[in-house]
């Protein structure tokens, strides 16, 4: 099994700009354990944010979020990517749209995703719908995604479960 972890949306703006929330704030932690045990076990750690220009159709629907040039594309520190962790810009939900992601993950070998930060029912869902389609396995820590209540949350890691074959389980159950 060819494991690599995803960082997704850990943005400034989503995280404590504009559109931040505190509960964006709650998997912050356990996002940067799971990294550390990731990179420990020399797991790839790939990051994919948010980062759009005028007239991505995203826009549209969202408004203006994360545009290209700001300082609120810019990862949270705490989470920042070590020298050589790629980061991928993407301008819809998915991770995979536009991104040149897939062709990334397959000359790693790449057969498992863990999918980790936000909104769990936007960007983490289509995210994992888009890696079902392309063939790989995923993994949800369930402390290291977020959205903005519980029940929206609940509701998302059942449907990635019962629609994808998401495994969810907390970080700790993670093995390398």
């Amino acid at each position: 099994m060819r494991w690599i972890v995803l960082v997704v949306d850990m943005i400034e703006e989503f995280v404590t700009g504009r559109l931040g929330d505190p509960r964006m704030l709650e998997v912050v932690s356990p996002i940067r354990r799971l990294l550390d045990r990731a990179r420990e076990a020399g797991v790839p750690v790939v990051y994919v944010r948010d980062c759009h220009r005028m007239g991505d159709p995203e826009l549209d629907i969202m408004g203006d979020h994360a545009m290209e040039g700001s300082d609120q594309c810019g990862i949270v520190p705490e989470l920042e990517p070590l020298a050589g962790e790629p980061v991928f810009e993407k301008s819809v939900y998915t991770a995979f749209y536009g991104t040149g992601l897939d062709e990334y993950l397959d000359g790693l070998g790449a057969d498992t995703l863990i999918l980790t930060g936000q909104l769990t029912e936007v960007c983490i869902r289509h995210t994992a719908a888009d890696a079902f389609y392309r063939g790989y396995r995923t993994v949800v820590p369930n402390d290291c995604v977020q959205t903005m209540t519980d029940d929206i949350q609940t509701r998302a890691l059942q449907e990635m479960m019962a629609l994808y074959g998401t495994s969810i389980v907390p970080s700790s159950e993670v093995t390398f």
